[in-house]
């Protein structure tokens, strides 16, 4: 994956666009692939913080989509899923993978979105566990589990998509 990005990428420098308008959005595809390139290769060098399920069945998600929580969609999309057994106990979790530079994921962000992680993840499969749900934070190496303050998380959501439901009727589009 990383040397086909890096092939892309000397591509897309080699054969720029001789047309001016064409070539600001070259630029900006340029840009997006490198972006993606030094997330990627942040990511297998920290990958170590995941070294406890190096023995799991990992697996891309197919539980994508969205959530309804008091009368809200919540769009929850998951990378990948885990499986595992822990003493005798069957487990399914799944991680979200965040790549920004520009917004730093929160202690409080990260928490609130794995949370979200897991009660999505609830809908699908009967072993879901929050201790295995978490948000990782790829350029700051940081992972935030919904584990812990779950409950208190959701309820926080749900006050806020009630509150959402409450005034979405008095907002007019334009």
């Amino acid at each position: 994956m990383i040397n086909k990005l890096q092939k892309e990428i000397a591509e897309m420098n080699a054969n720029y666009p001789e047309v001016g308008s064409e070539i600001q959005k070259h630029k900006v595809k340029i840009q997006k692939k490198e972006s993606c390139l030094e997330a990627l290769e942040l990511f297998l060098e920290n990958i170590n913080l995941l070294d406890r399920y190096k023995l799991n069945d990992f697996s891309p998600s197919t539980y994508n989509g969205s959530i309804e929580i008091k009368g809200v969609k919540i769009s929850v999309e998951p990378d990948v899923i885990i499986r595992g057994e822990y003493r005798s106990k069957k487990y399914c979790g799944a991680v979200k993978l965040y790549f920004s530079k520009l917004n730093k994921l929160t202690a409080d962000m990260g928490k609130t979105i794995s949370s979200m992680v897991y009660e999505h993840l609830k809908l699908f499969d009967d072993n879901a566990d929050s201790k295995h749900c978490f948000v990782y934070d790829v350029i700051n190496s940081t992972i935030y589990s919904a584990s812990g303050s779950y409950s208190k998380r959701i309820k926080e959501i749900e006050m806020t998509c009630e509150d959402i439901q409450a005034l979405w009727p008095a907002i007019q589009p334009k």
